[in-house]
């Protein structure tokens, strides 16, 4: 509900911000200590975060630069009613809305980093979470509806007072008796845990049939406050109410009806019931001149006169007079039991009710009462009447109220509640004080800390553990004495963190190396953070530890990103190495990659004359091999196996390679996924030519032509053609629906060292070419406890689940294991893919734990018999999530390369595997239904590792080019008329170096992972789109980086913001986007939350068009430092804020449909020869608001009129020129279409120069009407 009403402050604090920082930072200092000023500095949070109300989250100072800079910073929230932050950096959601959390360097106040929070409540509630059920109606209940992307399972929900009310799991609230309750909505688990949400429903006795207010008028000069209270009718209905201001510049409300003038004009303050929207009205004008008449109503207020919210000697009540029943209701009020001697359910005249008695004043309103909701004798929730809260009242001045100057008592005195205290690192907590005596005027307390590194103290009190040690807190009184509170801060039990590793993986490297060659292996480091790609930071570094064959190495202080190993010459044969990164800081280890190279020796590898076999007719006759494309049913099988044999005979004879004649093999391969023709291992065959075609196949079955065999090592086949039966089933009428889809063409087995090359492919009916697996051992696991394994010991955790122990007996012979679903559609477990495996010896003795990753596979250590997995996750697990520990031969190193594709169904590859290289792929017509794509990475999911796939050709056809679905490490490169889409489960997917107008990208949202670790940089396409939810929690922001983008721009269609750096977007439309110095051109339109910081706007066609910033209504927009050299129109826009923009030639074509934040413009230097500098529109006849303000800016204005009204604004519309140097000579201030005096008109509207610097000479036209078009000049 803060939401509207914050923008204004959002805008211009990011606005006063962002002046301050485009200050150049003075030269580096060093201090005596060897401590200099920081010049930059890096936080662990992104500059735009989504919060629930009650969560918590704690801002982090990662890294300064220069190096030995200063790390110590002070934080300041914009609305601490919105976000609240605690000197140590934890922010705090309190209520829906928005607000900017600035991180300041302490030792440099000219470096600093702003955080715009957006707090969301968990049940949407437009009312300040209060509900009303009347129970003369005979539908007595309501539905909470929840946010978006907040799930039913993620809340728990309960009522303080079932008797009043109760709340289902489903969120409806069913009145009861009359009365009043708390209905709590908490977060505990997913992307909501830790927020809390409290909603007061009051059930009441009678529906509301009318509303008053005390005042139906009211004059005011800027800065008088004034208190509105209501009344309803009948008087056991709900008098709640919530207030609203038509014009907030003019003067706000806040829920308790408290008035304040801000600046001269009118406004309408609106109280509307929550109980059957009726409406009462009070016009609030403001003026220099004001002798604050007011306008009471008269009313009908009860018995004895009117109580309204706080007036009643004997009750006061939210908003209600003396015969309403509230929430807090005295001995006059009708309850539950209606007597003048029972005032609650359960009491008497003498007790206290909830939260208290028959003197009691309600809601922070006391002359002895502090706490939110307490009076003198009632003790509050955790407050008694001596504690200072959070929103103080008389007895405290908070933040946000002001301090009477008074002389002070000598005798005031200080006392805190607490003297010793003990805090977690990053855990809060609070002290309250209590100044004496009562008399004190200012009660204004002061808290430091001792060492702040240690905890730190907010001016409320709140203190926040922030290292282990100790430090005195003090609590200070001007002109009294002092209390202190020694707070221990001890180390936290580090559970969630166990999983924030750092990452690796590597880019193509060859698999098969020469003796001769230098091994250079390029790898990918980052942090848990992903630092150097999302926030750009160039100081932190990792270890990078390696091993070959055993031995370990480790290279340190490696920036993070790109990097290589040089492994050197090694010696010929089969050689193995892993990579694991290594946070230098924390110790924590990333997944180990274990990888394989097959080092040879060229001249005893390169197959010799000797080692090759020319297959001849004679051959093919004595093993009954047709070539001549034989229909005959028994020649197509024989020719099918008699292949077989014949290629394994080979072999076993010592050869190596064959050469089959020319001509054509027809084959049955219908249901010969085990029979087909194969390569055997150690194998080559060069098809010369030759096509392998498969007959027709007609019933709904499998079908393969052929394949390499399942565990060969070196095997290819090569130089040839294999066409499937597509056209014939067409021709039949079988190309429909999903028939067909398991007649495949090749299968490239689960081998290793393979390859399909130099060959066309084409006519499949079902998936083309895709690779297989073999199951060696498995093991499912369950039983877990909410635990990990720390040096071999159980450690209680709610976030950690732990399995039993698996028996690796049978797994040990085959020395890798993996762990997941290992069947079906697999898909990740817990919360994140990083697991941690935990390794016992035979006597169930434990030996250690390694970081793992989930299907990825690992080594058994020697010695292990046993082993347990950890998981990072919140709920309960068990035998039903389907772990296993498992072994499987998955193809490893196998190779695609310079094969077409032609006219395909579905896919011409759907391959998963470890370490497959795609390259020089050319696909033609491929993809046409069921999957329309030529590329399928989805089976078998997150076994699809390190696929490399680069330098192919798209000739057309499929939806998409590539459907990327799951798996790990997927690298797209140098690629032409390529659609490509990354799904969800792709982590550490990369896409780069593609040089291509026709090419697209789509990349998706992540799971698990707070980036996914993708990277998307360097292309130059037609479109990149970008989609990042809030659905899982701690996922974050996608970078886009040195991208050109020649087509329609993007679309991030998300509640997430993708981060544009250093791109060029011509044609750009979208949303939810953040566009860092970048270069643009706009599309059709912007649709919403799009953000721009040093870009330029200008033509990139080459056709001297105009640059349009069309702005959709009702949404946000924000341009910072931008430039825009050639002629700009803004249009449509009705809620942008443009600071420090420096524009050429711009005019301004807004409707009269604005929302009230408007157009600002906050230091700009604006030029324009237009003839209308702010056009009205779009039609004549429009009859809407307006509102447009300028704030420093520098105008230059040639043409016609500055304002010109072609349509009518009403509802005292506004456009403001403040402390602005106006240069204009010629022409009109203001002129319009219409004389007004002529017509019926609602125009409206008020043309306002605050201190400006200007002609004031110029003609300023009012229509006609100068009560209708106002136009004036203040000093």
């Amino acid at each position: 509900m803060r939401k509207k009403k914050n923008r204004q402050k959002l805008a211009l604090l990011l606005s006063m911000a962002l002046v301050v920082s485009s200050i150049a930072a003075p030269s580096t200092t060093v201090s005596a200590a060897g401590v200099s000023e920081p010049t930059s500095i890096t936080l662990n949070v992104d500059s735009q975060e989504a919060m629930y109300v009650g969560m918590s989250e704690k801002v982090k100072v990662k890294s300064v630069k220069p190096k030995n800079g200063s790390k110590k910073v002070t934080y300041e929230s914009s609305d601490p009613e919105v976000v609240k932050v605690s000197s140590g950096g934890t922010m705090k959601a309190l209520t829906e809305g928005e607000a900017i959390i600035t991180v300041t360097s302490a030792a440099n106040e000219n470096v600093f980093k702003e955080i715009e929070v957006n707090v969301k409540n968990l049940v949407k509630n437009k009312t300040y979470n209060k509900m009303v059920i009347p129970l003369d109606k005979k539908n007595k209940t309501r539905k909470m509806s929840r946010t978006s992307k907040v799930k039913a399972t993620y809340l728990k929900l309960s009522s303080s007072r079932k008797k009043v009310a109760t709340v289902s799991k489903a969120g409806v609230l069913t009145g009861k008796k009359v009365g009043t309750t708390k209905i709590t909505i908490k977060g505990k688990k997913g992307l909501v845990k830790g927020a809390k949400q409290v909603i007061t429903l009051y059930v009441a006795k009678k529906s509301v049939e009318t509303v008053a207010l005390d005042k139906t008028s009211v004059t005011l000069k800027p800065g008088d406050p004034i208190k509105l209270t209501t009344s309803v009718t009948p008087n056991n209905a709900a008098n709640v109410v919530v207030f609203t201001s038509s014009d907030e510049d003019v003067a706000t409300v806040d829920q308790k009806g408290n008035v304040k003038a801000v600046e001269e004009g009118t406004a309408e303050i609106t109280a509307t019931t929550v109980d059957g929207n009726k409406k009462a009205v009070c016009v609030v004008t403001v003026s220099k001149d004001a002798t604050n008449k007011t306008s009471e109503a008269t009313t009908e207020k009860g018995n004895g006169g009117a109580t309204t919210e706080k007036e009643n000697s004997g009750a006061t009540t939210e908003k209600e007079n003396s015969g309403a029943t509230t929430e807090k209701e005295n001995s006059g009020a009708t309850t539950e039991k209606e007597n003048s001697g029972a005032t609650t359910e359960k009491e008497n005249s003498e007790a206290t009710t909830e939260k208290e008695n028959s003197g009691a004043t309600t809601e922070k309103e006391n002359s002895g009462a502090t706490t939110e909701k307490e009076n003198s004798g009632a003790t509050t929730e955790k407050e008694n009447s001596e504690a200072t809260t959070e929103k103080e009242s008389s007895e405290a001045t908070t933040e946000t109220e002001e301090t009477t100057e008074t002389p002070q008592d000598k005798d005031a005195c200080v006392i805190l509640d607490k003297e010793i205290a003990t805090l977690n690192v990053g855990d809060m907590g609070r002290l309250t004080a209590k100044v004496t005596p009562d008399t004190i005027l200012d009660k204004t307390v002061t808290f430091t800390s001792s060492d702040p590194s240690v905890a730190t103290v907010n001016r409320a009190g709140s203190i926040e553990g922030i290292s282990a040690g100790t430090a005195v807190i003090t609590a200070r009184i001007l002109g009294g004495t002092k209390a202190t509170c020694t707070v221990t801060v001890v180390e936290p039990n580090p559970d969630g963190e166990l999983f924030e590793v750092p990452y690796v993986s590597t880019y193509y490297f060859n698999p098969k190396p020469t003796i001769y060659d230098e091994i250079v292996i390029p790898v990918y480091i980052t942090d848990y953070e992903q630092s150097e790609y999302l926030n750009n930071d160039t100081i932190k570094t990792m270890d990078l530890l390696y091993e070959v064959d055993g031995t370990e190495y480790r290279l340190e202080n490696l920036k993070l990103g790109d990097n290589q190993v040089t492994l050197g010459k090694l010696s010929e044969g089969i050689h193995t190495f892993t990579l694991q990164s290594v946070d230098p800081v924390t110790g924590r280890k990333s997944h180990k990659l274990y990888n394989e190279l097959w080092v040879i020796n060229p001249e005893t590898y390169e197959i010799t004359k000797e080692q090759t076999y020319e297959i001849t007719d004679n051959d093919l006759e004595q093993y009954g091999i047709k070539k001549d494309n034989s229909t005959d049913p028994t020649d197509m099988i024989r020719t099918r196996d008699g292949l077989t044999e014949l290629f394994r005979k080979l072999r076993d004879e010592g050869y190596r390679k064959c050469i089959l004649p020319n001509g054509i093999y027809r084959v049955d391969g219908k249901e010969a996924r085990d029979c087909s023709v194969t390569v055997p291992s150690n194998f080559t065959v060069d098809m010369n030519g030759s096509t392998f075609k498969l007959n027709t196949i007609t019933e709904n079955t499998s079908g393969l032509i052929a394949t390499i065999e399942i565990d060969a090592v070196d095997s290819h086949l090569t130089n040839g053609i294999l066409e499937g039966d597509r056209f014939e089933r067409k021709e039949l009428g079988l190309e429909t629906g999903y028939l067909g889809e398991g007649i495949n063409t090749v299968g490239l087995g689960a081998g290793k060292y393979c390859s399909i090359t130099n060959m066309v492919i084409k006519n499949t009916t079902g998936h083309t070419l895709g690779a297989g697996s073999n199951t060696l051992a498995y093991k499912l696991v369950g039983d877990y406890k909410s635990c990990y394994i720390k040096d071999g010991k159980e450690v209680a955790s709610d976030v950690c689940k732990t399995s039993e122990l698996a028996d690796l007996s049978k797994m040990i012979p085959h020395e890798y294991i993996r762990v997941g679903n290992a069947f079906g559609y697999k898909g990740l477990r817990g919360e994140s893919p990083v697991i941690f495996i935990n390794y016992y010896d035979e006597n169930q003795e434990y030996l250690k734990t390694e970081t793992g990753f989930q299907f990825r596979r690992t080594k058994i250590p020697d010695g292990a018999k046993y082993a347990s997995v950890t998981f990072k996750s919140e709920t309960e697990m068990s035998y039903n999530d389907n772990v296993y520990i498992y072994c499987r031969d998955i193809g490893e190193y196998l190779e695609v390369s310079d094969v077409d594709f032609y006219d395909t169904r579905t896919t011409a590859i759907a391959t998963g595997g470890e370490n497959i290289l795609i390259e020089n792929v050319t696909y033609t017509r491929c993809g046409n239904s069921i999957t329309p794509a030529p590329v399928d990475l989805e089976d078998p999911a997150e076994e699809t590792q390190d696929i490399y796939y680069r330098n192919n050709i798209n000739y057309g056809g499929g939806t998409a080019t590539v459907i990327d679905n799951r798996g790990f490490n997927h690298v797209f490169e140098n690629l032409t008329n390529h659609y490509i889409m990354i799904r969800g489960g792709v982590y550490g997917g990369v896409v780069r170096n593609i040089d291509d107008p026709t090419s697209r990208i789509d990349w998706g949202k992540r799971e698990h992972m707070r980036s996914g670790y993708g990277r998307l940089y360097n292309n130059k396409v037609s479109t990149i789109n970008v989609t990042v939810p809030y659905e899982i929690e701690n996922s974050t922001k996608m970078k886009v980086k040195d991208c050109t983008f020649v087509g329609k721009g993007f679309a991030s269609t998300s509640d997430g913001t993708a981060i544009y750096e250093n791109c060029v977007v011509t044609g750009l439309e979208g949303s939810a986007g953040v566009f860092k110095n970048c270069t643009i051109f706009p599309g059709d339109y912007f649709r919403s939350d799009l953000y721009f910081y040093d870009c330029i706007f200008k033509d990139m066609t080459g056709e001297g068009r105009e640059v349009n910033v069309r702005i959709l209504l009702n949404k946000r927009f924000g341009f910072y430092n931008c430039k825009f050299p050639e002629t700009t129109c803004i249009s449509y826009g009705n809620a942008a804020y443009f600071e420090n923009c420096d524009f050429n030639n711009v005019y301004i074509v807004t409707p009269t449909e604005q929302t009230c934040d408007g157009l600002l413009f906050y230091k700009c230097n604006m030029n324009s020869d237009k003839d209308n500098f702010i056009h009205i529109g779009p039609y004549v006849y429009s009859e809407n608001y307006v509102k447009i303000r300028f704030r420093d800016c520098m105008i230059t204005h040639t043409g016609n009129n500055l304002i010109y009204l072609w349509a009518q604004p009403n509802q005292n519309s506004l456009i403001e020129f403040q402390n602005c140097k106006i240069d204009k000579t010629t022409g009109n201030i203001s002129a319009g279409y219409r004389n007004l005096a002529e017509t019926e008109s609602s125009t409206s509207i008020d043309i306002r120069f605050k201190g400006c610097e200007m002609d004031k000479t110029l003609p300023a036209t009012t229509q006609g009407n100068p009560e209708k078009v106002r136009v004036t000049y203040e000093e």
